[in-house]
């Protein structure tokens, strides 16, 4: 009976820890597919693997070995659940990237080509919670774009005029108004701004651990903001985009 126990318990911390969305996130990948994200050197792994905020600053590589039927085109997105403002959670719209040619290498795997004529979308802001505040999940979605795809009424973020228009993104909202089917692929990351003072009595010192799913009860200092960003490399290869400075407080 121990021992049934035991494996149970095995089997939920497993599945726990090889999910690609975060616990509770919806809508979750086809049969929990993991999209590739790298950044720099970094390939995420596990999945929600607690990211320094310095090596998030540029994009990341984007790759996966799923060959989508009767799909040329991909979607991809990736959003912080985490934002506080008006003392509860809410989400920010980080990337947005519509109209990505899909085109399969030799070895099998799903190479996001150069977009030099991307049109629409929000370019990538590196993550950046405020100092003090828990780490922040990021979430990467990848989904197969429909012939007729088009931005719906209400969602002012292909480009948003600013960062506050990224602010409450409604993903679920967004793929049922759009008509997207479940995501192919997805993966998720946490950062943590420890660069600075947390308060008024202690500071945060700078750290490197990466961990999965990791938590905090930092006192919540304002968020500053996210950071420039602009499209950037997929599979390795340039998407030309646009890059902004951004500050805004929550």
């Amino acid at each position: 009976m121990i021992a049934l126990r035991t494996s149970a318990l095995l089997a939920a911390i497993a599945s726990l820890v090889s999910a690609q969305t975060p616990p509770g996130f919806s809508p979750a990948p086809v049969n929990n597919q993991t999209l590739g994200v790298t950044y720099g050197s970094n390939s995420v792994m596990p999945a929600g693997e607690l990211i320094p905020r310095p090596e998030v600053a540029s994009p990341p590589t984007i790759t996966t070995i799923l060959r989508p039927a009767r799909a040329d085109r991909a979607i991809l997105f990736m959003i912080d659940q985490d934002v506080p403002r008006n003392n509860t959670r809410t989400t920010l719209l980080h990337w947005f990237a519509p109209n990505i040619p899909l085109v399969f290498s030799t070895n099998g795997t799903l190479a996001i080509s150069p977009v030099t004529n991307i049109i629409g979308g929000a370019p990538y802001l590196q993550p950046s919670p405020g100092v003090g505040d828990i780490p922040h999940k990021y979430v990467f979605l990848l989904f197969t774009q429909p012939a007729n795809f088009s931005i719906p009424a209400g969602f002012n973020i292909s480009p948003p005029p600013s960062t506050t228009d990224r602010i409450g993104f409604n993903l679920t909202d967004f793929v049922a108004k759009a008509g997207l089917s479940a995501p192919i692929a997805g993966n998720w990351i946490t950062v943590q701004n420890l660069t600075g003072v947390a308060s008024a009595t202690g500071a945060m010192s700078a750290s490197t651990t990466r961990t999965a799913g990791a938590t905090s009860t930092a006192v919540v200092a304002p968020y500053t903001g996210a950071g420039n960003g602009g499209y950037g490399s997929l599979s390795g290869l340039a998407l030309a985009g646009v890059a902004g400075v951004v500050g805004f407080m929550l």
